[in-house]
């Protein structure tokens, strides 16, 4: 799939268009030069850590209206990036990407299923393999590898390592850690065979959906109300491709308490699982991956127990589901908050949790509302803001 940015007069590209450039790798990005700019030095500057080559400046000088560039996610070595120009020429480019450097991973809370991955070594309990069942001091999670991204569910975490490996621990009840074992749940992280080249996980209640680089969407666990995508209500101990979705190039996945959410390069959104008071964005439930309608483009998605936001191009935030608590910041079961409601800034991200709501700008401002009773939203007052 080819993307194209069109830079203005001065070598600059529209904010909102850079916006793709999340959802591009690991695709192609085409940069159309205007002829005024030819053949003066054009370039692409992108100090936005939201995107991939952040931060980085593109320059080349050509003769050609057009360059194609080969964005990759989490490059394992190269620092620089081909362009090569119509009439046959090419040039090495360094590039900077916006990749975290190694880092310990630390985990706290409840553990009654070992979704914190650790086993208890402290010297008070006789047996030291026996799980702790919670904590409220951050502790190290042990693994050979460096992890990249991760999901937590309510009981189980998936992660990825810097080399696309999945590596999951937590319950494992439902099947939703991707390991065809009868075992309740596991305390120690551990591999998944099977899945190589993994991009993006992300956790429901009791599912799981794994997106590659090959474009493939997986997804296992509990089945109940379709939420795994394959047209049934059938759990699932190992994880299988979505057959609906390998006609789609995605971007992301995403997963509510029961539903599941796929985001396509274009900005469709696809979801599938239980209503959830209109959480899924369609008037009933989804056993299959169905676009969801009256939706402009979208660039990122998240979504809680009974409400999702997504960001459209335009920073405008979209919020469907239950209306209680105020957690889609309006008492009707769709609303949307715009820039005026964001000191004028466009939004960068959006985050549900189970009852309330955090908008993410671009200049790195949170704003936050819905149900405040333990203090989730880090404000001083407890009513709606």
């Amino acid at each position: 799939m080819l993307y194209t940015l069109k830079m203005e007069a001065g070598g600059k590209v529209d904010k909102r268009q850079l916006l793709l450039l999340e959802l591009l790798s690991p695709d192609y990005l085409m940069l159309e030069v205007p002829s005024e700019l030819l053949p003066a030095s054009a370039t692409l500057a992108c100090d936005d850590p939201a995107v991939f080559i952040s931060p980085s400046t593109l320059e080349f000088k050509s003769p050609s209206a057009e360059v194609s560039v080969r964005l990759l996610a989490r490059p394992q070595s190269s620092l620089s990036l081909a362009i090569r120009f119509s009439f046959g020429q090419s040039l090495l480019v360094p590039v900077y990407f916006s990749q975290l450097p190694a880092a310990k991973l630390y985990s706290a809370g409840a553990n009654d299923n070992c979704q914190l991955g650790f086993q208890n070594t402290s010297p008070d309990i006789e047996v030291e393999s026996s799980p702790m069942k919670c904590t409220s001091i951050p502790l190290e999670v042990s693994y050979q590898g460096t992890f990249t991204t991760l999901s937590a569910g309510e009981k189980h975490v998936l992660a990825v390592t810097k080399d696309g490996q999945v590596v999951v621990w937590g319950s494992n009840e439902s099947g939703q850690l991707c390991i065809d074992e009868v075992q309740s749940s596991t305390s120690v992280p551990r591999p998944v065979a099977g899945l190589e080249r993994v991009w993006q996980v992300a956790c429901g209640q009791t599912h799981s959906v794994i997106l590659t680089y090959e474009n493939k969407v997986y997804s296992c666990g509990c089945g109940q109300k379709g939420r795994l995508g394959h047209g049934s209500e059938e759990p699932l101990r190992q994880p299988m491709v979505i057959k609906e979705l390998l006609g789609y190039r995605l971007a992301k996945v995403a997963a509510g308490y029961c539903t599941s959410f796929f985001l396509d390069i274009e900005g469709k959104l696809l979801s599938c699982g239980n209503y959830s008071l209109g959480a899924l964005g369609h008037s009933h439930s989804q056993s299959l991956p169905t676009l969801i309608p009256d939706l402009p483009p979208i660039h990122q998605v998240s979504s809680g127990k009974a409400h999702t936001g997504c960001v459209d191009f335009d920073g405008t935030v979209h919020l469907f589901g239950d209306p209680s608590d105020g957690r889609l910041g309006s008492p009707n079961p769709r609303s949307e908050v715009t820039a005026a409601g964001l000191g004028n800034e466009r939004a960068r991200a959006v985050y549900c949790g189970g009852a309330h709501t955090h908008i993410l700008t671009e200049s790195l401002e949170v704003y936050s509302f819905g149900c405040n009773k333990k203090g989730q939203l880090g404000l001083t007052r407890s009513d709606f803001q």
